[in-house]
């Protein structure tokens, strides 16, 4: 693992924390609980490899089931992140990236949370719509351009999803990652070009740019929010699994380098 100052376990540990908050209110308690295990240890300065060969294999477990629980597109999803985190070199720069989606994330959740509470279903949409804009315009483009910046092993990138999603199909990788994006649904929610229709239950998303239009259901657009949101949560726990293993922590630990998580 590519990092870039020294190690501060107690910096760590704090990131950890932030990360469990995050993980508790999209609904991944055990996952949770597991790494504020981690943070506690960490902090500690106790955490030697004989606590990380234990407690490891128990956080990937609990993130993988709890992630991958309840919609069928998931497991591919998860498997299309992991197939780029695994090989990208994680340096600083590239870390950063992804650094001020957290607590835009959390936000995002808790908004997810309180639509799917929502017993006025035309309202409850109506959230969605909000949670679909605020997930392509910071959050969802953010972690796309982090995915792109590893496999393409550069430290920053510009790239708009459009060019991204070109490239991945080129190189035969995230196949899945773009399920959730539609850039008519984005540009009709922009706009404001898009009804509601309670009666048949069913949106018409208007793209005036490209003069595109999409009709779709309720429950085909809670879909697709839910498949952007997941990109975000994948990357999230991915990230976790990978600085965490015993292997690059002890290695953080020995050298002049600092894990920016």
């Amino acid at each position: 693992m590519s990092t870039g100052k020294q190690l501060d376990p107690r910096y760590l540990a704090l990131s950890l924390r932030q990360h469990a908050s995050l993980l508790r209110v999209g609904q991944f308690p055990a996952s949770a609980e597991i790494l504020e295990q981690f943070a506690n240890v960490i902090e500690t300065r106790k955490a030697d490899e004989r606590f990380f060969n234990e407690n490891y294999p128990k956080l990937e477990t609990a993130l993988r089931k709890e992630f991958t629980l309840g919609a069928n597109w998931r497991p591919g999803l998860f498997d299309d992140a992991d197939a780029i985190i695994k090989v990208g070199s994680l340096a600083l720069e590239t870390l950063q990236i992804v650094e001020p989606t957290k607590v835009r994330q959390e936000n995002v959740n808790r908004i997810m949370i309180t639509a799917m509470k929502e017993t006025d279903e035309v309202a409850q949409i109506y959230l969605l719509c909000f949670v679909y804009l605020l997930l392509l315009e910071g959050i969802y483009d953010e972690f796309m351009r982090f995915l792109y910046a590893l496999h393409k092993k550069l430290s920053t990138t510009g790239a708009d999803l459009r060019s991204i999603r070109t490239q991945f199909s080129q190189d035969g990788v995230g196949g899945t990652l773009f399920s959730g994006w539609n850039s008519t649904v984005r540009n009709g929610i922009a706009h404001s070009t898009f009804t509601v229709d309670e009666a048949s239950k069913q949106l018409l998303f208007e793209d005036r740019i490209s003069g595109k239009k999409e009709r779709m259901s309720f429950n085909d657009f809670r879909e697709l929010t839910q498949k952007l949101l997941d990109v975000g949560t994948a990357v999230l726990v991915l990230l976790m699994l990978r600085i965490l293993t015993p292997l690059n922590y002890q290695e953080a630990l020995k050298s002049s380098t600092k894990c920016a998580f």
